[in-house]
Order: C-alpha cells, then sequence, then structure tokens
C-alpha cells in the first residue's frame, strides 16, 4: 500500500478484515478509508472511539462480535454449562474475543476453557505449518475433553488448518460453532455477520463519504444483522441430533462438508 497517498485516482478505499485494514491505516493517510469485518477494531488498534475514528477512518463492526455469537449458539442449545476456545496469542482480536468471553462467562455462570499459541517464535520468526499445527493440536487436546461446546473465532490460520479441528471434534463429539467461514469445513454451526447487510451499511457510508462528508464525522455503526447457518454432514459426525426448532432458527443449511486450503493471516 505504499505510494497510495500520491494516488490522484482513488477517492475511497474498502477494507475487509484485520489486517488489511490495519496496513492501510498504518499506511494511507489522505484517502477515505471504509471498513467492515472486524472482529475488534478497539483491541486491534484501529480504533480508540466508536463515536469519531479523529482521522480518514470509518467503517461497520460489531463491538462484542464473539459474545453475540455465543449467546445466540446458547439461546439454541440446552446445556450450555461449559464453552472451550483456542486463540492465536499476540492477535489483537483474538485477544479481545477471550477477554469477551471470560467476562461473559463470569456473567452467565458456565465454565469458560481456554489455551492459546503464537504464530512466531520468541525471535519473531515465523512458525513452519507443521509447527502450528502442533500447536493447534496440542491446545484442541487440552481444551475439548474439558467442554461439551467449542466455539472458533476466525482466523486463517486456523481455516487452512481445519482438517486437525474436524479430527478433534469428531475424536472427542465435540459440539462445534463459531464464525461462518468455517461452515463448509466442518464445524456444525455457524454464527456470524450477514456480509449483505454489513455491506449495504459500508456502501451508505462510502455514498456519504464520496458526497463530501469526512470519514471523521461518521461515527462507527453497529452492524448486528446476524445469520445462524447449519451443517447436516458435520452434525452427523460427531452424532448430535439437532432438534426441530433449532433447524427452524438456522437461515442456511448445509449438507457437506467441503475441504478449503488458504495460506494467508488474518
Amino acid at each position: 500500500m505504499l505510494g497510495y497517498n500520491d494516488r490522484k485516482d482513488l477517492d475511497l478505499i474498502f477494507t475487509i478484515g484485520t489486517r488489511s485494514t490495519r496496513k492501510a491505516i498504518e499506511n494511507i493517510s489522505s484517502i477515505p478509508i471504509v471498513f467492515t469485518g472486524v472482529t475488534d477494531p478497539v483491541n486491534a488498534g484501529i480504533l480508540s472511539n466508536w463515536k469519531s475514528s479523529g482521522r480518514n477512518l470509518t467503517g461497520i463492526g460489531t463491538p462484542s462480535y464473539i459474545t453475540m455469537g455465543i449467546k445466540m449458539l446458547f439461546e439454541n442449545l440446552d446445556d450450555p454449562s461449559t464453552l472451550g476456545m483456542i486463540y492465536l496469542e499476540g492477535s489483537p482480536s483474538h485477544e479481545g474475543g477471550i477477554q469477551q468471553v471470560q467476562a461473559f462467562a463470569k456473567e452467565a455462570g458456565f465454565n469458560f476453557v481456554y489455551k492459546g499459541f503464537p504464530l512466531r517464535d520468541t525471535e519473531g520468526k515465523k512458525k513452519s505449518d507443521d509447527e502450528v499445527r502442533k500447536s493447534i493440536r496440542a491446545c484442541l487436546e487440552y481444551v475439548l475433553p474439558k467442554v461439551k461446546l467449542f466455539f472458533v473465532q476466525p482466523s486463517q490460520s486456523f481455516s487452512q488448518h481445519f482438517d486437525i479441528f474436524k479430527e478433534e471434534f469428531v475424536k472427542y463429539q465435540t459440539f462445534s460453532a463459531g464464525d461462518p467461514m468455517y461452515i463448509k469445513q466442518g464445524i456444525i454451526m455457524g454464527i456470524g455477520r450477514d456480509i449483505h447487510e454489513f455491506g449495504k451499511q459500508s456502501a451508505q457510508y462510502a455514498i456519504e463519504i464520496l458526497n463530501g462528508v469526512p470519514p471523521s464525522d461518521l461515527p462507527m455503526d453497529t452492524g448486528e444483522q446476524f445469520l445462524i447457518e447449519f451443517n447436516l454432514k458435520a452434525a452427523e459426525l460427531v452424532n448430535f441430533a439437532p432438534p426441530i426448532m433449532l433447524l427452524a432458527a438456522t437461515d442456511i443449511i448445509h449438507k457437506n462438508i467441503e475441504t478449503v486450503s488458504d495460506s494467508s493471516d488474518e
């Protein structure tokens, strides 16, 4: 993104996700930026004030994205007594998500088990795929025997190695839920943003900016349109028979599991 500040042919930049938004704000100060798909913009260092960024930035986000998903999960299941998660140490969005769930667990009275690992070694060198896979498996082996439900945060590293998650869910017969990015890879229940509705909200902000409104005058909008997706094959693999009421509350039903590979990271 170096050199973008000198571009005269760009009136606005639209970013999706934590990584691309952080790169944009680090390198671009003269072009308006509208973001969406950022799990925790405050912990990610993207903004400090939801009322105004004070700069060339605004967007659509959900301050308690992970907690909202877990609340929707609990509303549709009978026994939410224990919940597990793993996370990437050093990831602002992942660590922010863990903090959200810790607070919610204390409030709601369920047992929360979690474990994390870094993607880089002590010298700052990125770990190999084999090392990442071993770390994912070790964390899952620690958490899954202790919980009934497991929630997966968004991460391209997790998506790239999701075959390990699927193997461990089957091994421990665990009900899995999380961001819908994993629904075709093998989680049972995907709970997350309605990307079409979030996109419409972002487009409205883009129109206002192109009509002359400074981004700093537009408060960060709270996207609250969520969808529930369900994967019948993933449920079958852990012997979970979905109640009719759960299927009735589902927006999209998937019948199969696909193999998805992505070497990038969030």
